[in-house]
């Protein structure tokens, strides 16, 4: 067993359920801080392990920022943060009064998406004021174009921004680092379809990848960037419900075989059959056109 939790200590991830959760002790001298909070929990869903360390790793470097923010505090401000009902109450009343910037350069909400993963470094991101325009040759990288979403949606959820990032960087593994105006639909589906070579890949996550990555393309389509959504109408195939069993009727046949295989019961047991027999007759009376001189025939029993 030991074997097993070092990993997820390490990672801070837990199994939770059919997938995982992020859990990090907080630390006893900022528990006031946290509202005495003990730990940050959060859910991570039915994802892969891999997956899984990826977005608490993601959670685990906004943690440590906040840790550092936390315990640079003076004496003044820690108490006026436990009195203001919390760091994040005095962060917001501090900033409303502009009285914090060192609070506001040590922003525990930004996060960088792409260094979720260690030893990725994410290629700078072209800046909004020299953003293309519509029918320029300049490209855009997929990855200025996750900076791109960033900026105009200001998301707050590191692992929202955490599972942009993987869904792009899968992109990028499966079909190829391609400027975001070349990519078509043709790329989308195969994309999809690569995504469900992938072990452990469900409809439900797959349809989340497409989700993220086409929201992607309509923010650069709303700034005027792209023309066209290469995800549109690009959906996740139901698989699952595909390949589940379905129930078969009996047929006539079966029928038969059943009730032959029951008139060789004694007969404290025939009662049984003549009475299903009788309600089959009277739903199925197709099933009369069977010989009643057949002994062995299910409309000879109970006549």
């Amino acid at each position: 067993m030991s074997a097993d939790r070092g990993p997820y200590r390490k990672s801070y991830i837990v199994p939770h359920g059919s997938g995982f959760k992020y859990l990090r002790a907080i630390p006893k001298d900022l528990q006031p801080l946290e509202k005495n909070k003990q730990a940050w929990v959060k859910y991570l869903g039915p994802v892969s392990r891999t997956e899984a360390a990826t977005l608490a790793h993601a959670l685990a470097h906004e943690h440590g920022r906040r840790i550092m923010a936390l315990r640079a505090l003076s004496p003044v401000e820690r108490a006026t943060a436990i009195a203001a009902g919390g760091f994040d109450s005095w962060r917001e009343l501090a900033r409303a009064a502009d009285l914090l910037p060192a609070a506001q350069m040590a922003d525990v909400v930004s996060f960088d998406a792409d260094r979720a993963v260690p030893g990725q470094e994410r290629e700078p991101a072209t800046p909004l004021a020299a953003q293309m325009a519509v029918g320029s040759s300049a490209s855009l990288s997929l990855l200025a174009l996750v900076e791109l979403w960033e900026t105009v949606r200001s998301p707050r959820s590191p692992i929202g921004r955490a599972k942009v990032g993987l869904c792009v960087r899968r992109f990028i593994d499966l079909v190829g680092n391609l400027p975001a105006h070349e990519i078509t639909r043709a790329h989308a589906v195969a994309y999809r379809d690569a995504l469900e070579q992938l072990p452990g890949m469900k409809p439900k996550n797959l349809a989340e990848h497409l989700s993220r990555m086409h929201a992607l393309f309509a923010v650069a389509m709303s700034e005027g960037i792209l023309t066209a959504n290469p995800l549109d109408s690009v959906k996740a195939r139901e698989l699952g419900n595909a390949l589940a069993p379905r129930r078969q009727g009996f047929t006539a046949e079966h029928v038969r075989a059943i009730f032959a295989a029951l008139s060789s019961e004694s007969e404290t047991f025939g009662w049984v059959v003549r009475k299903i027999n009788r309600q089959i007759r009277m739903l199925l009376p197709s099933f009369v056109a069977s010989p009643t001189s057949d002994p062995t025939s299910a409309l000879a029993l109970g006549r």
